[in-house]
């Protein structure tokens, strides 16, 4: 089988170097300058441009699927990105509109992500902030809902997929 090679669009600063998501859906988000680019890897085709940034986007992630939607309630692409300046926003993909602003400070953000598995309320997002503090945020709202400091140096957290109130994090020696 011979691999054709695909090239991504847009030139990428030195600080966009962990702004990258791969969705569920099978579409790639990623840090461009100070915008957020949608593509679709099969082709390498831009889908979406998100650009209400100031600054180089620095993280990217995209929110879990609602798979529980409705006529009442209905299905919306979500994806959040945070800048070096420390704004957060979240998106509303298909619309290419802002669904929440708002800005942790001029702390530099080390992770982001989503809580999944959450019945009561899926808009939920968790931003590990230098120096190791954790903040939970809910976008619908754009109000924090929660702030942990911890210890030790805290490098990148991931959630337990079958229980989100475990949290693995990667600690730098």
């Amino acid at each position: 089988m011979k691999v054709v090679s695909q090239t991504i669009p847009g030139v990428r600063h030195q600080q966009n170097r962990m702004a990258s998501s791969w969705g569920n859906q099978n579409l790639i988000a990623y840090g461009c300058q100070c915008s957020v680019v949608i593509i679709d890897p099969r082709t390498a085709q831009m889908v979406q441009s998100l650009t209400h940034h100031k600054a180089i986007v620095t993280q990217v992630c995209w929110s879990v699927d609602n798979i529980h939607h409705s006529v009442s309630s209905p299905y919306c692409l979500k994806l959040c990105s945070v800048d070096c300046n420390g704004v957060c926003i979240a998106w509303d993909v298909s619309m290419a509109t802002v669904l929440c602003e708002f800005n942790i400070g001029s702390k530099s953000v080390v992770d982001l992500k989503w809580l999944n598995n959450n019945d009561a309320c899926r808009d939920l997002v968790a931003l590990l902030v230098s120096p190791n503090v954790l903040f939970i945020w809910n976008i619908e709202r754009g109000t924090k809902v929660a702030k942990c400091v911890f210890y030790e140096t805290v490098t990148r957290m991931e959630f337990d997929p079958f229980n989100p109130s475990f949290l693995c994090s990667l600690l730098s020696v």
